[in-house]
C-alpha cells in the first residue's frame, strides 16, 4: 500500500507543478479587472473583420464578420479545422484577435472589464467533466449560494431533474470519479445543467447535445428558447435540424 500511495504521489507531481506555475502567473498574464464594468449584456455579439493565427501555421480565421443575435439560436457548423474552437476562444476572451474585434451593445469586447465578459458566459463543452461527488454538489460548483429550487430549475430546463429523481438518493447521489456512474448522456445534461444554474446572457454549447436524440435535443433547446427568451445560444453541431439550412 505505501509502494502503490507512492507510486501516485510521484505521478501527481507533474500536475500539482503545472496548477500551481499557472495560478502564480494568471495575474501576469491577464488583467481581470481593468477596464469598463459590464453588469448583463443585452444585445448583439458582432465579429468584425477577424483575424487569427497560431504562431506560423497560417490563419485560423481570416476576415471573418458575422453576428450571433441578442435572444436567438445560432448554429456554428464546420468541418473539424475550420476554425470553430479558435473562434469561440476569441468569444471568451481566453484569444485576443490579431486584428479585427467583437462589438457588444456598441462596445469591444476588448474594453470591458475581463472578468465581467466572462461572467455573461456558460460553456458546456463535448465532455462533460464531474467531479467525485453528489449531484447537487457539481451543480453548485458553478453557483455556490445557489438555493435547491435554482438547482432544481436548472436541471428541469437540461432536461435532467426527471433521471435525477430516479436515482437512489436523487440530488444527493454520488457520481463517483468523472460521473463514472452515469451515461454519457446523462452528465451532459447536468453539466448544461450547471451552466444554466448561473443563468448566463450567452449559452455556448460545444457539440454538447452530439449524443442526444433529435426530438430530445430540440425539445431541450425549444424550452430554453421559451423560458430563457433574452439568453442568446452559440450551438456547435455536425447536424443541422431538418427544417434548416
Amino acid at each position: 500500500m505505501a509502494a502503490s500511495a507512492r507510486v501516485k504521489a510521484l505521478n501527481e507531481v507533474h500536475s500539482v507543478a503545472v496548477i500551481g506555475d499557472l495560478l502564480t502567473h494568471a495575474g501576469a498574464r491577464e488583467d481581470l479587472g481593468e477596464g469598463q464594468a459590464l453588469s448583463t449584456l443585452q444585445g448583439d455579439l458582432t465579429l468584425h473583420n477577424l483575424h487569427y493565427a497560431y504562431d506560423n501555421d497560417g490563419p485560423a480565421l481570416a476576415g471573418v464578420n458575422a453576428t450571433f443575435p441578442f435572444g436567438k439560436t445560432t448554429l456554428l457548423a464546420g468541418p473539424s479545422g475550420s476554425g470553430k474552437s479558435t473562434l469561440l476562444d476569441i468569444l471568451l476572451r481566453l484569444e485576443e484577435p490579431q486584428s479585427g474585434s467583437i462589438q457588444a451593445m456598441g462596445v469591444a469586447a476588448s474594453d470591458y472589464r475581463l472578468a465581467d465578459w466572462r461572467k455573461q458566459f456558460g460553456y458546456v463543452s463535448q465532455e462533460a467533466a464531474l467531479f467525485n461527488g453528489d449531484i447537487r454538489m457539481n451543480l453548485r460548483l458553478a453557483h455556490p449560494t445557489a438555493s435547491d429550487a435554482e438547482v432544481e430549475q436548472a436541471c428541469r430546463l437540461a432536461g435532467a431533474d426527471s433521471f435525477i429523481r430516479e436515482l437512489p438518493n436523487g440530488y444527493d447521489t454520488l457520481v463517483g470519479d468523472r460521473g463514472y456512474s452515469l451515461s454519457g448522456g446523462q452528465r451532459k445534461r447536468i453539466a448544461i445543467a450547471r451552466a444554466l444554474i448561473r443563468k448566463p446572457a450567452v449559452l455556448i454549447l460545444d457539440e454538447a447535445t452530439t449524443s442526444f436524440e433529435q426530438s430530445l435535443e430540440q425539445s431541450m433547446l425549444g424550452i430554453l428558447r421559451s423560458t430563457m427568451p433574452h439568453m442568446t445560444i452559440v450551438q456547435v453541431t455536425h447536424r443541422l435540424p431538418a427544417n434548416r439550412k
